[in-house]
């Protein structure tokens, strides 16, 4: 690289530590971190990830045939609570905004 870009390559190294890259200096933020704010955000991913994987289960276990109706009606209560948690987390954007 010396051979081919000389004084380019000269000013480069002088400026790009070989080993260890120099410190970065973090931007500063528009608001601080919440962790409130995070939940609010959050949940509604959490839910859909939830509730997919639930149904994925329940159509597996009826497509071998070895679905129950007890877990059925448990596969149903898992929906219903993550439905009642993202409507739960809906209100509460609407009552109390990050």
């Amino acid at each position: 690289l010396r051979r081919t870009f000389s004084a380019q390559y000269e000013e480069w190294a002088a400026r790009v530590p070989a080993l260890l890259p120099k410190r970065w200096v973090l931007p500063e933020l528009k608001r601080p971190f919440g962790w409130k704010r995070a939940l609010q955000r959050e949940l509604n991913p959490l839910v859909s990830w939830g509730s997919g994987a639930t149904v994925l289960l329940l159509w597996e276990l009826f497509a071998r045939r070895q679905l129950t109706p007890a877990m059925a009606r448990g596969g149903a209560l898992v929906l219903g609570g993550l439905l009642l948690v993202l409507l739960a987390n809906k209100v509460w954007k609407k009552v109390s905004p990050a």
